[in-house]
Formats: structure tokens, sequence, C-alpha cells
């Protein structure tokens, strides 16, 4: 019976060290920057790469030009698409580019510049300040960020602003929420 208790004892720390041990890993893996930037990498390629299917219920969001003909224009933004995702609310945009756990920001900068302007090799920046921000206001925790440069191929009237054709730079962020 003495031996018993023991190893009963003597068990106690095993076990504790045990259940910490899975708890961090199983936290570790949920909550790695890896993690964020495989759904940063999703939300890019979810939104510029792909047309969607706006007619859907619900929607398949995605904001690539798809011509008359089928193709699809990849990192060209459809400006009545860009309108359509502005509609939406944050909520909306989270289940539908499937981000759970995941808050994400999508900031537009313009391009200070004409094409002749860079035709002749003068000077170009992005905007300091959004032109557009979708998406939480507020980053917080563990987060990843990327750029992505854009063209909008025509005026998008989102209703409270207009972005204006031309280049951007959006900068897209992902953290946990």
């Amino acid at each position: 019976m003495r031996k018993a208790v023991v190893f009963m004892a003597s068990m106690i720390p095993v076990i504790i060290f045990g259940a910490y041990a899975l708890s961090a890993v199983a936290a570790q893996s949920a909550r790695s920057t890896k993690a964020l930037e495989s759904e940063l990498i999703l939300v890019s390629r979810k939104l510029f790469e792909s047309p969607g299917d706006w007619s859907a219920t619900p929607p398949d969001i995605g904001l690539a030009l798809e011509d008359p003909s089928g193709s699809i224009w990849s990192f060209v933004v459809d400006p009545e698409k860009l309108a359509n995702l502005s509609s939406l609310s944050y909520e909306e945009v989270k289940n539908l580019l499937g981000l759970e756990e995941v808050d994400v920001r999508i900031s537009f900068y313009r391009l200070n510049a004409t094409l002749s302007d860079l035709a002749s090799g003068a000077p170009a920046s992005f905007d300091a300040d959004p032109s557009l921000v979708l998406g939480s206001k507020i980053t917080k925790g563990l987060s990843a960020a990327g750029y992505v440069y854009v063209y909008l191929a025509g005026d998008a009237d989102l209703g409270f602003t207009t972005l204006q054709e031309g280049f951007y730079r959006v900068l897209i962020e992902v953290f946990w929420g």
C-alpha cells in the first residue's frame, strides 16, 4: 500500500507538467506568426487574384477584374466590386474571408503620380494617409502585414468617398483579436 501511495505522489508532478506542456504546445501552434502569415496570403489571394461571385448568396468575395471574354485580371481591381466590399459590415467581411479568430484591416494608399509623370521619370510616392480603410480600426497583439500593389480600373464611388482610377499600394494586416 505504501508503494502505491508513493507511486501516486510521484506521478502528480509528471501529470501537472504534462498538462502544462500540452496546453503550451496547443497555444503555440494556434497563435504563431506562421499561422498569421498563411492567413495574410489567403486574404490577399482571395481579394486580388479572384473575381469572386458577388451575385451568389452569400457572395464570394473577390476584387479582380473580369472582362467580358472571361479573362481574369489579377491585381486589377474592379471599382464596382470594391464598392460592394466597402458596403459590407466588418463581421460579414470576416466571415466571407473565412477568418474566425483573426481580425483584418485593409488600407488603400493612392500613388501621387500620373502615367505621364511615371513615363517621364518624375519622382512618385504614395499618400502618407490611406484613402480607404476597410476592416478593424484597431490592431493589437501578434500581427502580420504585407503590401500588394494594384490598379483600380475606374473611379469607385463608395458613398462616403470616391477613389480615383490609378495605382494603389494596399496594406493588408491580420492580427489576433
